[in-house]
């Protein structure tokens, strides 16, 4: 199934978040200039050179002033990126492509990173470095939703956590305080 890429303007996370909900999981969002900008997972995306796809992140003018600054930070997140920064996105591994939506999304400088099952698809490896770079972007100060299936690792990193069941918010607290709940552990941690 192929994503789709939309870009509206949005006067509230609620409005965007509602667009979200109303054209379905594969759709990515951009929404309200720099405030607000989801990682997308859309192959197609990535036709052009690694460092064009990063360019096009910055395309929003007060983006493009501090494209420089930007570039620096996200390869200091990503330095695989930085040594295939010629390379055609098209061609990048799995892994690879997901360091490049992140890092296109953090090319805007946004208030508000969403990230979308990061980690899916991800051979292990790869997974415990994409946790560990969202665990620094949060360091920055950047306000970060994960939305994950991975809840171990998730836990791990997360100053607030919520657990869905059947779209509805069945438990919530911090990460610390869900990975010792027993109903967390028994029904998402396999312990």
């Amino acid at each position: 199934m192929k994503s789709q890429f939309t870009y509206i303007r949005s006067e509230s996370l609620e409005q965007a978040l509602d667009f979200l909900a109303r054209n379905g999981p594969e759709t990515s969002l951009l929404a309200g200039g720099t405030d607000l900008m989801i990682a997308i997972r859309n192959g197609e995306m990535f036709s052009r050179y690694v460092l064009d796809n990063l360019r096009m992140g910055s395309y929003v003018k007060s983006a493009r002033m501090e494209r420089e600054s930007s570039l620096e930070q996200v390869f200091s997140f990503f330095p695989r990126l930085h040594e295939r920064m010629h390379q055609n996105g098209g061609t990048l591994s799995g892994g690879e492509r997901q360091m490049l939506a992140i890092a296109r999304a953090l090319m805007s400088r946004p208030i508000l990173l969403l990230l979308d099952e990061p980690s899916l698809g991800l051979a292990p490896i790869l997974v415990n470095k994409v946790f560990e770079t969202v665990r620094d972007i949060a360091a920055t100060g950047l306000t970060v939703l994960l939305v994950e299936q991975n809840v171990h690792h998730s836990l791990e990193i997360t100053d607030r956590a919520y657990v869905l069941e059947n779209g509805r918010v069945v438990m919530e607290g911090s990460g610390s305080e869900l990975s010792r709940n027993d109903h967390v552990k028994k029904a998402y941690l396999a312990i």
